[in-house]
């Protein structure tokens, strides 16, 4: 029997390019770059909220 169904929604069900290049172009940079910096601190921190900062005061 079945108890549960896990989905692992990020690039799986759901192509999330877009949203990061809309943070990127509402920052002020660039779309590849933003996407390295969310990849390698997202696993860490568990948050986008880190990448976001950094480039929110980098773009100030």
């Amino acid at each position: 029997m079945i108890r549960a169904v896990v989905f692992d929604v990020g690039e799986c069900l759901i192509d999330e390019t877009r949203e990061y290049g809309t943070w990127a172009d509402w920052l002020g940079v660039p779309r590849h770059t933003f996407s390295a910096m969310f990849g390698a601190v997202r696993p860490a921190s568990g948050s986008a909220s880190p990448a976001i900062r950094r480039f929110g005061r980098a773009a100030c």
